[in-house]
């Protein structure tokens, strides 16, 4: 039996984002939604945890960004208040 756990995604979030502090908050998290151990958790708790990493970086999330990466969350596409939570 495998178990999954989000913190292996941690490390990549880091990296992306130390070497470019513009990267794509959407791009981010197509490359994890798309990876087979992490499909599994949905698409909020990856967007949290980018969201999460990106302020203990300080690197400032843009709300425009954040909201361009939800759209392409089928789950969370649509959803009020969402914005408002991950970047409390």
């Amino acid at each position: 039996m495998e178990y999954y756990n989000l913190d292996e995604a941690k490390p990549l979030i880091i990296r992306r984002f130390k070497s470019n502090t513009n990267a794509s908050i959407s791009a981010m998290f197509r490359t994890l939604i798309n990876h087979p151990k992490f499909k599994v958790f949905g698409d909020y708790p990856i967007i949290s945890l980018i969201v999460g990493e990106m302020k203990t970086l300080r690197i400032p999330v843009d709300k425009d960004k954040l909201i361009y990466a939800l759209r392409q969350s089928e789950e969370l596409k649509g959803k009020s208040g969402v914005v408002e939570d991950l970047l409390k």
